[in-house]
């Protein structure tokens, strides 16, 4: 794995095919084999979230935003690759996020080969630094209640627990836990130290 930092940048709508791809590769990893989760639940949530369809669908969307991590490849070329994103949603808010003017991480997915490299924390920079330009007071964001790897990364970042709401898995109604911060200590508060390993939500 290369050392040098990653770009990160708004995305494309030539991006779909390999924010698809890697949206897929990562959610299969993390929640594919978990026991409780039936297959045809895991290939209906790709198809609905993780498709080249349903991204050409969410990068037109002006109530969704997407920043992407990329590397120069290791292919001894100038071509670049994805390795990171970040997707930020101006929607339905829970009961439970009361702070102002909330804005959603909707989904934080790094491939793993690239764990341990600084993406992660780049990308939350992003969100944090969109979020403060539009204005915002509040983030939050839901994460599957046995992904706990997530649940700490949130955790380090100043999120706190405030609730639950529901999650559809296919069709497999489940529980998120719901986790919300002010912006501005976010926003003031950018040099922590934190492992990547622990982001995939």
């Amino acid at each position: 794995m290369t050392t040098e930092p990653a770009t990160i940048r708004l995305a494309r709508p030539t991006d779909a095919h390999a924010l698809a791809d890697l949206g897929a590769r990562v959610f299969r990893r993390t929640f594919g084999d978990d026991p409780d989760h039936r297959p045809d639940d895991i290939e209906l949530f790709l198809a609905e979230y993780h498709s080249p369809p349903a991204l050409d669908r969410f990068l037109v969307d002006p109530t969704i935003t997407y920043y992407v991590a990329e590397r120069v490849a290791d292919d001894a070329t100038t071509s670049t690759v994805l390795v990171g994103y970040i997707k930020l949603c101006d929607g339905a808010v829970p009961a439970c996020v009361s702070g102002p003017d909330p804005l959603e991480i909707a989904q934080l997915y790094v491939d793993f080969a690239w764990h341990g490299g600084g993406v992660a924390h780049a990308l939350m920079e992003a969100a944090e630094t969109h979020a403060f330009r539009e204005g915002r007071g509040t983030l939050w964001l839901g994460v599957w209640h046995r992904n706990l790897r997530a649940q700490r990364f949130y955790r380090k970042w100043g999120f706190e627990h405030v609730g639950r709401h529901p999650f559809q898995l296919g069709n497999d109604p489940q529980t998120d836990e719901v986790f919300a911060r002010p912006l501005a200590r976010a926003h003031t508060d950018p040099g922590r130290a934190i492992s990547d390993g622990d982001a995939g939500a």
